[in-house]
């Protein structure tokens, strides 16, 4: 009888263990550090004083193809961190501008993208205006716009 009593304490202090590492885990992630993460200066407001955040995107996708390899689309709306807050910005509807520019001189590379998930929920509104420093070869990526939605 006491061993069992002992294992059982012993499995339940296992599992209190594992729940607090992996819980712990995700509430200490550094989304600044994943590997595809996007890090850009966004300024937001819900009708009043607008407040500057460093947003943080990393669609999960981790393949460099955006949602084109996805017919559904569910990486268009991924949420952004908002650096050195808890806050989640959760998109609904955008109007953005992708700039790609080579260091080789030649002309930049530029698309526009919209989309609305069904009934959007819009609160507040993000805008963005950014250009990457150049990368070692001179290239540098934008993307200007709005993104609306809500801070959770």
């Amino acid at each position: 009888m006491r061993k069992q009593y002992v294992r059982r304490t012993l499995a339940m202090a296992a599992v209190a263990m594992t729940t607090v590492i992996a819980v712990g885990a995700g509430v200490s992630a550094d989304p600044s550090g994943a590997k595809n993460s996007f890090t850009f200066p966004a300024s937001c407001s819900n009708g009043g004083e607008a407040t500057d955040f460093v947003a943080i995107v990393n669609s999960g996708n981790g393949q460099g193809q955006g949602t084109e390899n996805n017919p559904r689309g569910q990486a268009n709306f991924s949420p952004a961190h908002m650096a050195g807050s808890n806050l989640i910005f959760h998109p609904t509807q955008f109007e953005l501008t992708f700039t790609f520019t080579p260091g080789d001189g030649s002309g930049p590379f530029t698309f526009d993208q919209t989309a609305t998930m069904k009934n959007a929920k819009t609160e507040s509104s993000c805008t963005i205006d950014y250009t990457t420093p150049p990368d070692q070869d001179g290239n540098t990526f934008g993307l200007q716009g709005t993104v609306l939605g809500f801070f959770t």
